[in-house]
C-alpha cells in the first residue's frame, strides 16, 4: 500500500501523476473513450481534462470543446476527490445552462453558449475569476486520492 507523507514535494507529487497518467494512457484506444478504465481512473483523467482546458481558456472553451460531454463525471470527480469549492464553482456554471444536464452533443452546447444571454455572460466570466482564484491543491487532492485508493491504480 501507498502511504502519503507530509514532506512529499511538488516534484514527487508530479512524479506520482505522470506515473498514474502514463499507466492510463495505455489502457484508452482512441481519444474520449475511457470505458476500459476503472472509476479511480476515470477520475484522474476527467480532472486532468478539466485542468488542461480552463489552463489553455475558460469555461467558454470547456464547453466549446468535446470535453463538455464530461461535464457532470468531472463535477463527480472533484467531489470524489474532495475538491468542494472546484466542485461548487463547476456546478454553478452548470446551473447556467437553460437545460439540464448539460447537453453531451456539442451542438447543442455551443447554441447556448452562442445565444447566452449578456447576464449569464457576466456569471460565466465571474466563474472563470472564482477558479482562477481558487486556493485547492488539486495536485496534492489528486495524489492524495491516488494514495487513498492504490487498488484503483496500475504502478
Amino acid at each position: 500500500m501507498f502511504q502519503l507523507t507530509k514532506n512529499q514535494t511538488v516534484k514527487e507529487h508530479l512524479r506520482i501523476i505522470t506515473k498514474a497518467g502514463t499507466s492510463i494512457t495505455k489502457k484508452v484506444p482512441k481519444a474520449d473513450e475511457f470505458e476500459l478504465l476503472n472509476e479511480g481512473e476515470k477520475i484522474f483523467v476527467f480532472i486532468d481534462i478539466f485542468e488542461k482546458e480552463m489552463k489553455n481558456g475558460d469555461f467558454d472553451q470547456f464547453f466549446f470543446n468535446s470535453s463538455g460531454q464530461f461535464t457532470h463525471e468531472i463535477l463527480a470527480a472533484y467531489e470524489s476527490i474532495g475538491a468542494h469549492k472546484t466542485a461548487t464553482i463547476i456546478y454553478q456554471a452548470i446551473c447556467l445552462f437553460s437545460c439540464i444536464p448539460v447537453p453531451k452533443n456539442s451542438v447543442n452546447r455551443r447554441f447556448f453558449l452562442n445565444n447566452m444571454p449578456d447576464k449569464t455572460q457576466v456569471l460565466l466570466r465571474n466563474l472563470n475569476a472564482n477558479f482562477r482564484n481558487t486556493n485547492e491543491d488539486i495536485l496534492a487532492m489528486l495524489v492524495n486520492y491516488i494514495y487513498e485508493h492504490p487498488s484503483q491504480f496500475d504502478f
